[in-house]
């Protein structure tokens, strides 16, 4: 029952029938040249996520669970309490179960358990495939979803989760704030650009309201044998963009999608994932439709029960292929924009049963895991990541 989202290494204090469970983190991130995050040319403290989590039974196949959350990533961010995720689970059987309120999205292999620390040897999950950017589309829905295990004897044994709701997400969330930032592109030129025409209508980028009509998708996850697991995750969603009267557009996100491969056993894990987005744009653009591409492959060594590392090669492209980098060169920008390549090095060290460190570095070509629209400076092509994290279970 959710237990690898309600749940970190650390076990659940059970307060009369009450799981309890928290974790908290700090960390610190720098980059050589780019921003990876608002402010991380500088170097940045605020890298922290603080949870806590209650679990509730109600009967033996009635559940409750909530968690309230904090996290701050980057000198801009909030780091306000939300609530993360809160949801009703009623388990029919083993095959059948439903679960209604705000609940945490399957999307690949570790979406759910993105700010688990204790799950995984890196810092950062890839963010080729896991961009940080797009995480508000990413963490939870509001409404309701089926999920069951079904058993297929000696061909290993399927999860499925089939979701359907909306999702709360802000004017720069990801896919939206991209084609802010390739509309003001498209009217740089123009005698009033993009900010020109803003101020003409007494409205800023602060007023633009995204509302998400709906949202559906599913995740299946089959698990051949112990060690091997395949997966493919996809949701599509409609949205409207709202900014005064200079916008108001219908967008439909047709598909998000993520395909993966992971073998695990004994002190060896191979993964591979990779990711697909496709959305419409905005009225008036060049572009027929905003896509994504992305891909990752990594491996992580166990070297005993306290020490891991691990490594992973990952590439974006911000327009969905390397081809359409010719969309930046033709407006007299580096192609570089139109893609990042990342390889990624990093360390965990478990100090106690409860706390652990972590190091790592990225050596990156491109930007396009940045807002690669926004061109108000030439960023440099190739450049470095570097990222420490301490964190805590209780």
């Amino acid at each position: 029952l959710y237990s690898l989202i309600c749940t970190s290494s650390a076990d659940a204090k059970n307060i009369d029938s009450i799981y309890i469970n928290g974790f908290l983190s700090q960390g610190y991130l720098r980059s050589s040249d780019n921003d990876y995050f608002d402010g991380s040319t500088q170097g940045v403290w605020n890298f922290s996520e603080v949870g806590l989590s209650f679990l509730v039974p109600l009967s033996d196949s009635l559940y409750f669970g909530t968690q309230v959350f904090s996290h701050r990533l980057g000198s801009g961010a909030d780091s306000s309490l939300v609530v993360d995720w809160a949801f009703l689970d009623y388990g029919y059987e083993r095959w059948l179960g439903v679960r209604v309120g705000k609940i945490k999205m399957p999307f690949g292999l570790y979406n759910k358990q993105r700010d688990i620390d204790y799950l995984r040897t890196p810092v950062l999950l890839p963010q080729t495939v896991y961009m940080e950017g797009f995480r508000e589309f990413l963490v939870a829905i509001q409404g309701v979803e089926l999920y069951g295990n079904l058993d297929f004897s000696k061909a290993g044994y399927l999860d499925y989760e089939v979701f359907l709701g909306t999702v709360d997400v802000s004017g720069n969330a990801g896919y939206i704030g991209n084609m802010m930032g390739l509309m003001r592109l498209e009217l740089r030129d123009e005698p009033l650009d993009f900010d020109a025409r803003l101020g003409l209508r007494g409205v800023s980028l602060s007023d633009l309201d995204v509302t998400i009509h709906h949202l559906e998708g599913f995740s299946f996850i089959w698990t051949i044998i112990p060690e091997l697991r395949l997966g493919y995750s996809r949701f599509q969603a409609s949205v409207n963009v709202a900014l005064g009267g200079f916008i108001n557009s219908d967008v439909k996100l047709s598909e998000n999608s993520v395909a993966s491969i992971e073998y695990d056993k004994g002190k060896l894990t191979l993964i591979y994932e990779v990711l697909a987005v496709r959305m419409g744009v905005l009225d008036n653009l060049s572009l027929e439709g905003f896509e994504t591409d992305g891909w990752y492959a990594g491996s992580t060594w166990h070297f005993n029960d306290e020490l891991s590392a691990a490594i992973s090669y990952g590439e974006s492209f911000a327009l969905g292929s390397e081809a359409k980098e010719s969309y930046f060169t033709s407006k007299g920008l580096p192609r570089y924009l139109g893609w990042q390549k990342e390889t990624t090095y990093s360390v965990s060290y478990q100090l106690t049963e409860s706390s652990l460190i972590k190091a790592e570095v990225k050596w990156i070509h491109g930007v396009g895991l940045s807002n690669p629209f926004e061109t108000g400076f030439v960023p440099k092509e190739s450049w470095r990541v570097y990222a420490l994290k301490a964190s805590v279970a209780f």
